[in-house]
């Protein structure tokens, strides 16, 4: 079971989301990339289809009619494999070291309880309430109060995701 499935909800994305997917791909073995097509009508299918050719134990293509962002982010929650979940946007990439810090912040709370202090604090941007949905799939009282107490020490982290739209 991989740590952390990330759905990229992608609806005519091709001139962007490479920057996403490739920022995700740092994560190797430890992350499924679940790049939903929402029924795009660009290039977008065929640059999805490559990743999965490429890295085929990272990147699953799921291709759909369009249904909206709602529909492809619940498209990858019912295929998502990993212990936790996390959506990233087409047009949105992650810092490395953010990244990385925040798996290795899964692993240790996967590894079990302990506690953590305010020099915890990670990516505020990457709105961590949203990657602990992975917990509706493996439901447990213990990681949801772990959990809860995770969020509490990161949410006002330092920036995770960086938006091609800011300068």
């Amino acid at each position: 079971m991989k740590l952390l499935s990330i759905a990229v909800p992608c609806y005519n994305s091709q001139d962007y989301m490479r920057n996403c997917v490739d920022s995700l791909l740092k994560g190797g073995e430890l992350v499924e990339i679940l790049i939903v097509n929402d029924g795009s009508k660009d290039d977008t299918a065929k640059i999805a289809d490559e990743y999965a050719e490429k890295y085929p134990t990272i990147v699953r293509v799921i291709h759909q009619e369009n249904g909206g962002h709602g529909e492809a982010v619940n498209t990858g929650i019912r295929n998502a494999t990993g212990f936790y979940f996390k959506v990233v946007d087409s047009d949105d990439w992650v810092n490395e070291e953010a990244f990385e810090a925040i798996l290795k912040k899964l692993q240790e709370l996967i590894a079990g309880p302990h506690n953590l202090t305010v020099h915890d604090r990670v990516g505020a941007c990457f709105h961590l309430t949203q990657i602990f949905i992975g917990t509706l799939v493996n439901p447990s009282n213990h990681f949801q109060v772990v959990v809860q107490d995770f969020i509490e020490v990161t949410v006002f982290g330092s920036g995770f995701c960086q938006n091609h739209r800011q300068v």
